[in-house]
């Protein structure tokens, strides 16, 4: 289980991640062309939804997001994704690498092909 300490820990180790739903707002309208992007969200944390958006053609990351402690996220997670990840064999050597390893680049082939 994690800590607000480890939650934040893992946060000032990652300066790219912004964090909360201000953040979010700010995050998908800086982008040029929404259309032509998509969205990976998982948990790499218990208390952390972390939302990265990535371009189509292209695959590199435009932002990355963390929601911590956010009841909104949390329930939009578990009904969109959580049913998903229970099966996921890419998800499960994720978890297994620890939070880091949620952070992407680029977009996570293997996953995408998991699901």
């Amino acid at each position: 289980m994690s800590t607000i300490v480890e939650t934040t820990e893992w946060l000032s180790r990652h300066p790219e991640v912004l964090v909360g739903r201000d953040a979010l707002e700010q995050a998908r309208d800086s982008v040029a062309n929404p259309g032509n992007t998509f969205d990976v969200v998982n948990k790499p944390l218990p208390d952390v939804v972390l939302i990265q958006q990535f371009d189509a053609d292209t695959k590199e990351r435009l932002w990355v997001v963390a929601l911590v402690n956010d009841e909104k996220a949390e329930k939009y997670y578990h009904e969109r994704k959580g049913s998903e990840h229970k099966n996921c064999k890419a998800c499960k050597g994720l978890k297994d690498q620890g939070p880091d390893s949620y952070l992407f680049g680029c977009a996570p082939q293997k996953i995408k092909q998991e699901h």
